[in-house]
C-alpha cells in the first residue's frame, strides 16, 4: 500500500510523475526506498530508474518515539522498517514492570507492544529500546529510553503558554511553547491554538489530532515548520516540536495568543506586546519572549523577559533562560536577588519583588531611587494588587535606558479604600561588567 507521501517531494506528489524505487537490491520496500522520478519527462518506463542508487544500506535503525494505543498497547516509533522477528527478550523493557504478551507491526517502521493488562493511570512508565535491527540485519546498539503514561483529564490551569516566537527571523516561522505545570500526563489530542480579531476569539486552529502526549514539567513547541526551527535555535529539543498544519498569525508588533482546550474553552490567553522585550536589543527579529515564573499570572508585563543572547536568543523545548521563580518569604514584601545584572545573559537579568498581603483590596505604587535620592523609576502606578504575587524589574529606567551600576532604594506604598497607608523601603544592587 503506497500513499502520496512515498513521493517524498513536495514539488510532485501532485501528479505527473512516476514512484521510482531506490535501490532494488535492497529488501525493505516501504517509502524510504521509493521516490519521485526525478527526470524531466516524469517517468522511465523501460529504462534505469532516475532515483537509482545501489549504496548498501548500513544505517541501523533509531526509536523515534513511544506513544500508547489505549492503555494496554504501546507503539514504538523507529526512523526506517525494522524486522519484528529479530526481537529478542530484552530488547523491550518497560519499567515499572509490564507484562509483555506479544508484538505486533501495524506499519512497516513501528513495532506495537501488546500487554496482558492496562498501565495504571498516575504511573510514568520508561520504556527502552536496544537491538532492534532492520530488514537488512543492521541492529540498533545503544539503548534508547522514553516515558509515556495513561494520559488523565485535564484541569484549569494546567497547561500555560511559556514561550512566544511572534517575530521570527526574514523567511522564518513564528513558535509557541507551552509548559505542563501539573503532576499528570495530558494528551494534546484536538487541543487547539487561536488569536483575537476586532476583541474576538478567532483562527481557532487544531494543534493535532494525534494522542501526544505532554509530561508532567514537559515542554512542547508548536509550529508549522519544526526543520526551520531547530536549524534557527540548535540548541532547541527538536524531541519536543510539534508540527501543526496551521498556525494562528501572530503580528509582530502585539497580538493574542490564545490556548483552547477541547471543549473550545480558553485555557490560557497572552496579550504580547513587543516593548516587552529588552529595551536594549538593537534587533528583535527572531528573539523570543519566555516566561519568567510558571505560577505568577500570564498577563503580567513584567513576568515576561527577552531570551539571552548566550543561548541563542530562544529556547525552544526545553527550560527557560529568563527563568527566575519568586522566593516568597514570611516577609510583606521582599526582593530577589539582592544584586542582580540586567545585560540578558540569562543569569539574574530582574529584580523580583514579592509580596504577601494579609488580605485583598491594597493599591500599591513603587519607585525607584538612585543613591542621590533621584527618582529613576516608576515601577506601579496605583496598580490593584493580588494577595500575594510578583512584580519584575529589568533594570530599565523610566527613559528607556539601563539604570548605572550601583545601589538603588524600592520605595513601596500600599494603601486601602479605607485610606490606611503602609510603607516600606528595600534597597538593590544593580552590578554588571566595569
Amino acid at each position: 500500500i503506497y500513499t502520496s507521501a512515498w513521493y517524498n517531494d513536495s514539488n510532485r506528489d501532485d501528479g505527473g510523475y512516476s514512484l521510482e524505487r531506490i535501490n532494488p537490491e535492497l529488501p525493505c520496500s516501504d517509502q524510504n526506498n521509493w521516490r519521485a522520478c526525478i527526470a524531466q519527462q516524469g517517468g522511465t518506463p523501460g529504462q534505469v530508474n532516475s532515483v537509482l542508487d545501489t549504496s548498501p544500506d548500513i544505517t541501523s535503525p533509531e526509536p523515534i518515539s513511544v506513544t500508547l494505543n489505549g492503555a494496554q498497547q504501546i507503539i514504538i516509533q523507529f526512523s526506517e522498517t525494522v524486522d519484528l522477528s529479530s526481537i529478542d527478550e530484552g530488547d523491550i523493557i518497560i519499567e515499572p514492570e509490564a507484562s509483555i504478551v506479544g508484538y505486533g507491526q501495524a506499519q512497516a517502521d513501528q513495532i506495537s507492544v501488546n500487554l496482558d493488562s492496562a498501565l495504571d493511570s498516575g504511573i510514568i512508565y520508561t520504556v527502552t529500546v536496544i537491538g532492534i535491527e532492520d530488514c537488512v540485519g543492521n541492529e540498533g546498539q545503544l539503548a534508547q529510553q522514553f516515558n509515556t503514561a495513561v494520559p488523565q483529564q485535564f484541569q484549569e490551569g494546567d497547561l500555560i503558554i511559556n514561550e512566544v516566537l511572534f517575530n521570527p527571523r526574514t523567511g522564518g516561522f513564528d513558535f509557541v511553547e507551552i509548559y505542563n505545570r501539573s503532576d499528570r500526563a495530558l494528551s494534546l489530542k484536538n487541543w487547539k491554538m487561536a488569536n483575537r480579531e476586532s476583541g474576538e476569539i478567532a483562527n481557532i486552529l487544531t494543534i493535532t489530532r494525534d494522542e501526544i502526549l505532554i509530561l508532567p514539567a514537559e515542554f512542547k513547541v508548536i509550529t508549522e515548520d519544526p526543520q526551520d526551527i531547530g536549524n534557527n535555535y540548535p540548541l532547541g529539543r527538536s524531541v519536543n516540536f510539534i508540527e501543526t498544519d496551521d498556525l494562528p498569525s501572530y503580528g509582530d508588533d502585539e497580538g493574542y495568543v490564545i490556548l483552547v482546550d477541547p471543549v473550545i474553552e480558553i485555557h490560557d490567553e497572552f496579550f504580547y506586546n513587543e516593548d516587552y522585550h529588552f529595551s536594549l536589543i538593537d534587533e528583535l527579529d527572531g528573539v523570543s519572549l519566555e516566561r519568567i515564573d510558571y505560577e505568577r499570572l500570564t498577563n503580567d508585563p513584567t513576568n515576561w523577559h527577552s531570551a539571552a543572547e548566550s543561548v541563542g536568543w530562544a529556547t525552544p523545548g526545553y527550560e527557560n533562560s529568563q527563568l527566575q521563580p519568586a522566593n516568597v518569604t514570611s516577609e510583606s514584601f521582599s526582593i530577589d536577588p539582592e544584586v542582580f545584572s540586567p545585560d540578558n545573559d540569562g543569569f539574574q537579568d530582574v529584580l523580583n519583588i514579592s509580596y504577601a498581603l494579609e488580605k485583598p483590596g491594597y493599591v500599591a505604587n513603587i519607585s525607584i531611587y538612585d543613591r542621590d535620592g533621584r527618582r529613576i523609576r516608576m515601577l506601579v502606578r496605583n496598580e490593584l494588587l493580588a494577595t500575594k504575587g510578583t512584580i519584575s524589574w529589568d533594570g530599565i529606567n523610566d527613559d528607556g535606558a539601563k539604570a548605572r551600576i550601583g545601589v538603588y532604594v524600592l520605595f513601596i506604598e500600599i494603601f486601602d479604600q479605607n485610606g490606611n497607608v503602609s510603607s516600606t523601603k528595600k534597597t538593590a544592587v544593580l552590578g554588571g561588567r566595569l
